[in-house]
């Protein structure tokens, strides 16, 4: 299709995906080789803790660290091979089954952790966790998954003031970051076509806002602003 806006549309959903994957690639393989290296170095010299914990989060560690590098692989084979799979719909839908498997087995394996690393009250066998390497990389990974889990919430909270104080802003951002060349608007020569009407009392007679769309400030009587078939008005400059 040669429709410059099916093209515009199409690159945007691409340029964005690419970014979700170094989004996630960023995420997920630091902690993978981090998981890496501290298992390595402290696999059998870690007795922080007697052997059922120290079990319990090397399990953990090592399952956890796989899935994100599964998942970041088929993350990143599904948007390498896009265009491929997509012309085989049964195929694409088999791999986004496998990533969500992903995700929701991540999401279980995140409440297990809280359990394993939380859920036991201090005993004698385990006085001191934070002494245990391993289990110091387990609970940054669990950090990591609450950070991920409430970002959203706290994006909503940060963007409050934003929509309550200035919504035309925001909407005109989103135009701009969906389709840069759309938010331009009209050239001059176009709004200069534009017929220029003078403000009198009667223009704000029945119900027209008195307010300019365009700048948000108040239009007064005797000044000259261009009129739109559908009879808004906005300031001349």
């Amino acid at each position: 299709n040669g429709n410059p806006n099916v093209i515009n549309a199409r690159m945007n959903e691409i340029t964005s995906s690419w970014v979700t994957v170094g989004i996630i690639s960023v995420v997920n393989l630091p902690q993978v080789l981090a998981t890496i290296i501290v298992l390595s170095m402290h696999w059998h010299t870690d007795h922080a803790c007697n052997r059922q914990h120290m079990f319990r989060w090397k399990l953990w560690a090592v399952v956890a660290a796989f899935r994100m590098l599964a998942y970041t692989g088929v993350v990143f084979y599904m948007q390498l091979y896009r265009t491929q799979l997509q012309e085989r719909p049964e195929v694409w839908q088999k791999w986004r089954s496998v990533g969500n498997t992903l995700d929701g087995c991540g999401l279980i394996w995140f409440v297990l952790g809280n359990l394993w690393l939380f859920g036991d009250d201090a005993t004698d066998a385990c006085s001191h966790p934070e002494k245990s390497p391993i289990y110091d990389m387990c609970l940054s990974m669990i950090v990591v998954n609450y950070v991920q889990f409430c970002l959203p919430c706290i994006l909503a909270i940060i963007l409050i003031p934003v929509f309550c104080f200035c919504t035309p802003c925001l909407i005109r951002l989103l135009a701009r970051l969906n389709d840069p060349r759309a938010s331009q608007g009209a050239t001059q020569n176009v709004i200069d076509t534009i017929p220029l009407v003078t403000v009198s009392a009667d223009t704000f007679a029945n119900g027209q806002e008195s307010t300019c769309p365009i700048c948000i400030s108040e239009m007064n009587i005797g000044e000259s602003v261009r009129s739109l078939r559908c009879h808004h008005i906005f300031h001349q400059e």
